[in-house]
């Protein structure tokens, strides 16, 4: 069974990794598995090349797609 966490967890966890709470700490902590930590850490921690998290190129990728949408009807 697949768990979701809300936005506000996901934040909170990636807050305390950011101010020096390890990985494994966290993930035994709050019931969340290590790779799950990893993903969130991967999805909004921005690119250092574009400035831009994984999570910030999905929402301008759906907005495009909506975009393209309204122009071709």
């Amino acid at each position: 069974m697949t768990k979701r966490y809300n936005q506000e967890t996901r934040e909170l966890v990636l807050q305390l990794n950011e101010q020096g709470q390890s990985v494994p700490f966290l993930a035994r902590e709050y019931g969340i598995s290590e790779a799950t930590i990893f993903n969130w850490k991967k999805e909004y921690t921005p690119d250092e090349e574009t400035g831009k998290s994984q999570e910030d190129i999905h929402q301008m990728e759906k907005k495009c797609i909506v975009w393209s949408k309204k122009m071709i009807f």
